[in-house]
């Protein structure tokens, strides 16, 4: 909100000799265990009359992420209808909870996914290791299916992905993972 760039503080952080772990931002955390391990914990807490304020704030912000990246998209999509009349059009860029597996167990995408259908966004998806999801299955990154897009948002950064054809489309990219940190150009958007 004010202009600092988190992923040039954690840079900056990570240059500390020793006993620092980098945690990075991203759409929301997923997977069995960040998602649900630490709400057993707080409902213990909470039997016991005690308050565990850091994991309260941490379980808030993890639980908001999903919905901040799919403000966003809307944002950059409002109002807009595709040349056919439909609705916008998005594409995930990976829907696993983790980069280079198939494990969908409370992705962020999914939940970021079911916000932008709820918007009345068109969603599609890729993603190499998750050949079928809700009905779907993951579209080839081709120009025919790039060029139908309104929006690109980077959900889980698989090392297996040709970015630079994300970047040739000249299209807004959400990139939630940083993983075009490399790149300056002006379509992409970072949360």
């Amino acid at each position: 909100a004010i202009g600092i760039d988190i992923w040039e503080v954690i840079e900056a952080a990570a240059t500390k000799p020793f006993g620092f772990l980098a945690h990075y931002p991203g759409p929301g955390v997923g997977g069995h265990c960040i998602p649900v391990l630490p709400y057993h914990l707080l409902d213990s807490a909470k039997k016991q009359n005690i308050k565990l304020r850091v994991s309260e704030a941490a379980a808030i912000v993890n639980e908001l992420q999903p919905e901040i990246v799919a403000a966003k998209a809307i944002e950059i999509v409002n109002g807009k209808l595709a040349k056919n009349g439909n609705p916008p059009k998005v594409m995930l860029v990976g829907v696993s909870y983790k980069p280079e597996t198939s494990d969908i167990r409370e992705s962020p995408a999914l939940k970021i996914w079911k916000l932008l259908e709820k918007e009345g966004l068109s969603v599609s998806y890729h993603d190499p290791y998750v050949s079928d999801v809700n009905g779907f299955s993951s579209q080839r990154l081709t120009s025919k299916n790039l060029s139908s897009c309104d929006l690109i948002v980077i959900t889980t950064a698989h090392k297996n992905i040709p970015y630079d054809k994300l970047l040739k489309t000249g299209k807004p990219i959400i990139d939630t993972r940083n993983i075009l940190r490399g790149f300056a150009n002006f379509n992409i958007l970072r949360i």
